[in-house]
């Protein structure tokens, strides 16, 4: 029998719509989260674009 049948992946992100990101070339434009979703790799993607090119700011101070 093979193992990865049995395996199953759960990936949660704690990130709801509505929610402010940050984005754009240095990471630093706050962005509003308007959709979650998959692309056809299966990648996780916020607003279209891949869940790695965003930030997500922590919800102890507010701060990065």
């Amino acid at each position: 029998m093979k193992l990865y049948k049995y395996l199953k992946e759960d990936i949660t992100v704690p990130i709801n719509i509505g929610d402010i990101v940050l984005g754009g070339k240095f990471k630093n434009k706050k962005i509003t989260v308007k959709e979650i979703s998959k692309n056809e790799k299966g990648d996780i993607t916020i607003n279209g674009k891949p869940l790695l090119k965003y930030r997500i700011i922590s919800q102890n101070n507010g701060s990065i």
